[in-house]
Order: C-alpha cells, then structure tokens, then sequence
C-alpha cells in the first residue's frame, strides 16, 4: 500500500479517494509440488498398499481445492485481488494470497476489512464507496459487513440458490425485482437511504403539455385489468433497506447504475489474467507461498509504475536500453516531471 497506492492516491490516480470503486476476484495458482508428497518409507518395496507412512511435502503450505472455472481440483493456492479503475486505469488496492481451501468469500471478507483498515492507517481520507463481486460472494454475512462499513455491496444472485420473497409477500425474479400480481416486475420509482419504491409496472411517467403525468398501459397488463385503476402509480411497494441486506441493496440490481458500475468488475479479472500470462507465472512460479505472494505484489507494482510513467512522461514505460536512455535524458531536463 505505502509505495504504490499511495503514491498513485496523491497523483489522483485512483479518481474520487471519497468515493472508491473496488472490485475483488480470486483465481488458482496450482503449486508444482506434489499434492500426495513423497514417501520417505520402504512399503511401496514391500507391496504395502496401505500405507499410512508420514510423508514428505516440498510446499507444505499448499492444500487442495477446487477451480470452479476449470471444474477441476488442483493442489495450490488462492490468490485474491481488490481492484480500482476510478481514474480509467486498473490499479491493484490489495494482495492476498491463501491455500486452494479457502472461499472466495472468505477472501473477501478478509480482504476488504484489510484494505479498510489499511487506508485509515495512512490518513489518505479514503473510504471504499463501492464493492463489485461476482455470485461466489453472495453470502448475507458478506452484505451485513458491507453494511457496517458504510460500503454499498454490487453482488448478483447466485442462481443455485431459490430467490426469497421480499417482506410483503411479493415474489421476486432472480434479479430480486419485485413482482406485482400478475407476475412483471414491478418498476422501481425512486430510491433513498432507507427505502426503495416501486411502483405498477404498466403506469409509467410521460410528459403531456409540458407536465409529468402518468400513463397506464393496461393493454401490457397480462390480467387484462389494472389492480388499483382509481390509483396514479399503484400498487405502491415499500422496501426497506433495513431489512433482508441480501435483497434489499442500496443499488438495486436492476437499476442502471448496478449495471454502469458493475461493468468495472472485469478490472480484477484483468490482474490475474495478465499476471498468470507473463514471466515465470506463465508455466508455474513456483513451490514456494512466500515466492508466488511475492511475484503477484511486484506484478501490481509493475502496474502503478506504468502508469506513472504514461501519465508523468505522457509515453508508455521504457522497454528497451535506447528507451532507458531517453527516458532518464527526458526526466533530467524537466525536472518537474521527474518529481
């Protein structure tokens, strides 16, 4: 945090510090070690099938998980990334890197309570407005924590699990909308701090000799008939944001913002991406945990360091000696820049 993120929070790298953006992916990084050790006993000599020998590990620290992506097991580890794009460009926040074992969730739970804490620590007046995750992190313990934190959680439903109806008897769809009696989603009206409004999807607002008026569409009603017709905008649907944190989010899942937002997700995709694609995570780093955690904070370091140069220098980070050379001629001329 100290020589990267710092430095890119007082060039304004990371956009809004009042109002942060993060977004959080783990990918595996299998361990070339093997995941049944190795046997330092004679009983495979002896035609013992059922040894139960002590044996030998290379990368003790490893354990054996499951790479839903891949749908394959492997023995490894989990490495866990919070990303921002505030400013346009993919900046790693936080590290950390864990046994193949551990949820994605259980990551993140751990991850964002580090980077909060973190970020207080170094008095940048920085708070993480925003939290963008994929369905692996819908948990109600992982929304309560985004609540305490004063953070709004962007989190689609996992599909596995049956969506609940919301406080007023209402079914939802499995974006958690609302649905009115005859099974459309309702239209959410307006949203504040404590609650959210919805509203008869087929009465929706139009303007009509330059007033806002609305207009039902009974026709689009599947009922063939309007439940409240003598109603302007009923029936109405108050949710409380104090209720059910899983369902009741301040950024509604169908709303045009979650979507806006939630398209910055793909930033935390991108680091594990390019980090398992170049130098030696390319083939497998290594049998060591201390050695992958390293190379993946050089990677991110790497990546402030880039854009650094291009928004100092105004031209990509030098790749060649030539390049060096011009770079290091450029900087002592304009010392300004350099600084």
């Amino acid at each position: 945090v100290r020589c990267a993120v710092v430095p890119s929070a007082v060039l304004g790298l990371l956009g809004d510090l009042r109002r942060l953006v993060v977004s959080g992916d783990g990918t595996a990084l299998p361990s070339y070690a093997a995941g049944d050790g190795h046997r330092d006993c004679d009983c495979a000599s002896l035609g013992r099938s059922d040894c139960q020998c002590p044996r030998r590990y290379s990368d003790p620290e490893a354990k054996w998980g499951y790479d839903s992506h891949r749908k394959i097991y492997y023995f490894g580890y989990r490495l866990h990334v919070l990303v921002t794009r505030g400013a346009g460009d993919d900046l790693p926040l936080h590290l950390s890197l864990e046994g193949a074992n551990t949820p994605d969730v259980v990551l993140g739970v751990e991850s964002l309570g580090r980077l909060v804490e973190r970020l207080e620590q170094e008095d940048l007046k920085a708070k993480v407005w925003a939290g963008l995750w994929d369905a692996g992190y819908d948990a109600t313990a992982f929304y309560r924590m985004h609540k305490e934190l004063g953070i709004h959680p962007l989190i689609p439903l996992a599909q596995e699990v049956k969506t609940p109806t919301c406080a007023q008897g209402l079914a939802r769809n499995d974006e958690g909308t609302p649905l009115c009696p005859a099974g459309v989603p309702m239209r959410m009206h307006q949203r504040s701090a404590q609650e959210v409004l919805y509203n008869c999807p087929v009465k929706r607002p139009t303007h009509r000799n330059g007033k806002l008026v609305f207009v039902a569409r009974e026709e689009e009603c599947p009922r063939g008939a309007l439940c409240e017709p003598d109603s302007v905008m009923g029936p109405l649907l108050h949710i409380k944001l104090g209720g059910d944190p899983r369902m009741n989010l301040p950024i509604p899942r169908e709303s045009e913002e979650f979507a806006r937002l939630y398209k910055q997700r793909t930033a935390a995709e991108r680091y594990n991406a390019t980090l398992k694609s170049k130098g030696r995570m390319e083939h497998g780093a290594s049998r060591r945990k201390h050695v992958l955690h390293t190379l993946a904070v050089l990677h991110a370091m790497e990546l402030h360091a880039d854009v650094w140069v291009k928004r100092l220098l105004g031209q990509e980070r030098p790749t060649t000696a030539e390049q060096l050379l011009a770079w290091l001629a450029q900087s002592t001329a304009e010392p300004k820049l350099a600084a």
